[in-house]
């Protein structure tokens, strides 16, 4: 599977320097992680047989309803939660939400 890139746009705001810092997800980076959900949803569901686009839509307007309405709160107030992201001076380029599970529960682990 070919690695999904930022649009032009957003590749230009980040600068060529390699360093990134991670850190915890902040109310102001809310609309730019969803922003960076949906273009990403959108380049892979371009990869995919179009019988397959109404599953990526589907999934995506269920993300924006749920979870990813909200991410702050969805994941940052959560036990055993956490959302990451990383930013690229100052500008956040990539995330991570990490749901809470417990440890041997049948829905995340084989």
């Amino acid at each position: 599977m070919e690695p999904v890139m930022m649009d032009e746009e957003r590749q230009e705001d980040v600068s060529s320097d390699d360093t990134f810092t991670i850190e915890e997800l902040l109310p102001a980076d809310v609309d730019v992680v969803r922003t960076i959900f949906v273009e990403n949803m959108n380049e892979q569901k371009g990869g995919t047989p179009e019988e397959a686009h109404a599953g990526f839509d589907e999934y995506v307007a269920g993300c924006l309803k749920g979870d990813m309405a909200d991410p702050y709160n969805s994941y940052m107030h959560a036990e055993r939660s956490t959302f990451l992201v990383a930013k690229q001076d100052g500008v956040v380029a990539g995330y991570v939400g990490c749901p809470p599970c417990k440890i041997g529960d049948p829905d995340f682990y084989a």
